[in-house]
């Protein structure tokens, strides 16, 4: 499934945002995949490993004035920035925190929360300050895909898992209605491109 919604969407990227698909990265050495799965410490979803395995994140010096990939307004992390990314928000948390975020890990996945506290099963997948995360806390809704806030706490699940992420957004793409985007907004080549996910 990761395969097959990773391959239109990299079609319609060569198709029609060619420098959004340049800030794609090469996929995750292994021994580089590894070690930060180790940091990372948590079993996370196979469908996010194969998605690393095929692409680790995004990247370059035009990645910040490409198109968000990732609805609503998100850029793929690599794999060692969403570990390094997991550990910074995790040394974040308050000193007195320690009782919410057992209680946070003891929740099933999916669960929502208001704190803006981080847990270690919540493995950040697209964004930074904030953005996506993959949760990995046991339950029938492990290894879906969330959103959190800088300082709002989080929401979701957005998506079943990463391979419904991937499909879904997939979709969207080729749904877009090409005649309907303004030409001014329409210059991939030079690295803009607003992807319409109102």
């Amino acid at each position: 499934m990761t395969d097959a919604a990773w391959s239109r969407i990299i079609l319609w990227l060569g198709q029609y945002a060619p420098s959004t698909a340049a800030t794609l990265n090469s996929p995750a050495e292994h021994a580089r995949l590894q070690a930060a799965l180790n940091q990372i410490s948590v079993n996370v979803p196979d469908d996010l490993i194969d998605l690393w395995q095929t692409v680790d994140g995004q990247g370059g010096a035009q990645v910040e004035s490409c198109g968000y990939l990732i609805p609503p307004l998100y850029h793929l992390l690599p794999a060692q920035y969403a570990a390094n990314y997991l550990s910074m928000r995790l040394e974040s948390n308050p000193s007195d925190s320690a009782h919410d975020i057992e209680a946070l890990r003891g929740e099933a996945a999916g669960t929502y929360s208001v704190f803006s506290y981080w847990i270690p099963e919540w493995v950040p997948i697209a964004g930074d300050e904030q953005g996506m995360f993959v949760d990995c806390r046991p339950g029938p809704l492990y290894g879906c895909v969330s959103e959190h806030f800088h300082s709002d706490g989080q929401d979701g699940p957005v998506w079943a898992s990463v391979s419904d992420m991937l499909e879904q957004t997939a979709d969207r793409l080729w749904a877009i209605d090409l005649s309907t985007v303004v030409e001014d907004d329409r210059g991939p080549v030079e690295g803009i491109w607003h992807f319409p996910w109102g």
